[in-house]
């Protein structure tokens, strides 16, 4: 399969930030030119046609994914714009449950998307941050997680992976 950026040389993309893995395949634009965009660019959840139809997109769409990742149920899979606008949201939502003597742990090899939501919620709420760092040979030592843990640990996230079909 080839992604619409193919004919592009590397010097020509060097000029984007991330661009690894930040497009798509071919098959994947045709796909939301013909069917999303064309036949059911319509607001969910009305009793028209289009939109029962996009509904169902949707939703085979959110199972398909729950299958590629092996969940047990599509409430386990949660699908948005973007893993920042996603992780923004879920620090947002904790932010009520946290104390001023709580600590997150992030790593130091983590995109800003992975650990950002949780450095500024950390920022906003006064809290501790605190940073696994990944040794010489770019692992994250174990034995350097367990010095992090205290009895105000309140979040730990961990590296995901942010594009996970893109793999």
């Amino acid at each position: 399969m080839t992604s619409e950026n193919d004919n592009l040389s590397n010097t020509e993309l060097s000029c984007y930030p991330i661009t690894d893995h930040a497009t798509v395949l071919k098959t994947v634009v045709d796909r939301i030119s013909t069917i999303y965009l064309l036949k059911t660019n319509v607001k969910l959840g009305a009793t028209y046609p289009a939109s029962v139809a996009a509904d169902a997109r949707v939703r085979q769409g959110v199972e398909a994914a729950r299958e590629y990742m092996n969940a047990e149920s599509v409430r386990e899979v949660v699908m948005g714009s973007s893993a920042t606008q996603l992780l923004g949201n879920m620090a947002r939502a904790m932010e009520p449950t946290l104390k001023p003597t709580d600590e997150i742990i992030v790593t130091n090899s983590d995109h800003e998307t992975n650990i950002g939501a949780f450095i500024n919620m950390a920022s906003r709420q006064k809290l501790t941050v605190k940073f696994w760092q990944v040794d010489l040979t770019s692992l994250l030592p174990t034995r350097a997680w367990w010095w992090s843990l205290t009895v105000p640990t309140f979040l730990a996230p961990l590296t995901i992976f942010a594009r996970l079909l893109n793999l």
